[in-house]
């Protein structure tokens, strides 16, 4: 029989769950601001990052919840491994430039104020907001929460009722309103691949196992831990040729209505994905951020096969259990 090759380009396409509590944060909201804008997260590349957004603050009056204006403020804080929100002792911001001069820390959040320039404007205020804190701080859940506040004498703040930038650093200048931190949305989980193409070579007809196991055929998949750290994901793929009997197909080049049958098992030490993955079993990445696979194809070629080159193409999925 003359040589069969499948070639196997692969994509993948992520969406991602995550969990949050529902309950709410108790602080004071008043109509403080309407509008965030031009959200970034920015690691300065010395153990710190920023995070900045321009926030449209309302005037303060009516907007203290019956209190004495004291300052404009900001009320920021990051999250553990749980998505539970967490202050952060090392922390200083900036509105319009000027530099914070008081910051109280919280159960779940730090509290940041100034007393002149931006942070002393009880009027309509369209101002830009930074906020610098250790890297470290970070490592559990990428992501942090910046809601606009009305520094007050009795209650100490009143936050914007319409809720908080939560900023990613693939903010890319969007900012995702959410209500409240303690619900913080399900984060972007990102992975790449190194797809290889696949070349199995010659195919008997029968059941046939083919193994490729060097480090060039390997499909590997990139993540940041801190992403992925305790999460199961289902790996699948579709193809180009359809299916048949829940196997893939090979087709011929020249005549596509020859075809063999195959699956594709992706071999992880002792964890094995057979694919497609009908039943949708799931596995953990590895630690490091990186996962590597070497691929086994079982094919079921017909005795009355003919010969030819056979192509297939795979786009895999990557996506964590609903």
């Amino acid at each position: 029989m003359k040589k069969k090759t499948v070639t196997a380009l692969l994509a993948l396409s992520l969406w991602a769950l995550a969990e949050g509590s529902a309950s709410a944060s108790g602080i004071a909201t008043a109509n403080v601001a309407s509008r965030y804008s031009e959200c970034s997260l920015v690691d300065n590349g010395n153990g710190t990052s920023t995070a900045s957004v321009t926030i449209d603050f309302n005037p303060a009056e009516n907007n203290t919840n019956e209190d004495i204006f004291l300052s404009r403020g900001l009320l920021f804080n990051l999250y553990d491994k749980n998505g539970v929100p967490q202050g952060a002792s090392s922390v200083s911001a900036s509105l319009d430039g000027e530099a914070s001069q008081d910051k109280e820390i919280n159960a779940g959040y730090v509290l940041v104020r100034g007393m002149v320039g931006a942070w002393d404007n009880d009027q309509a205020l369209h101002a830009r907001a930074t906020v610098n804190f250790h890297n470290g701080a970070m490592a559990d859940w990428p992501a942090v929460f910046i809601r606009a506040a009305n520094y007050v004498a009795g209650q100490n703040q009143v936050a914007a009722m319409i809720g908080g930038a939560y900023i990613t650093a693939e903010a890319n200048g969007r900012c995702r309103l959410v209500k409240d931190p303690v619900t913080p949305p399900p984060f972007d989980i990102n992975i790449t691949v190194d797809a290889p193409d696949w070349d199995l070579g010659e195919i008997d007809t029968g059941m046939q196992r083919i193994p490729l196991d060097t480090s060039q055929d390997r499909l590997c998949l990139k993540y940041t831990d801190s992403e992925t750290s305790g999460k199961p994901f289902i790996i699948n793929a579709s193809n180009q040729n359809g299916m048949a009997d829940g196997r893939y197909q090979l087709k011929n080049l020249q005549e596509s209505s020859q075809v063999i049958p195959y699956e594709l098992i992706l071999e992880n030490g002792s964890r094995q994905v057979l694919l497609p993955n009908n039943s949708s079993a799931s596995i953990p990445l590895d630690k490091g951020g990186k996962t590597c696979f070497s691929p086994l194809f079982r094919t079921f070629a017909p005795k009355t096969i003919q010969p030819g080159d056979y192509s297939d193409v795979l786009t895999f999925t990557v996506v964590t259990p609903t």
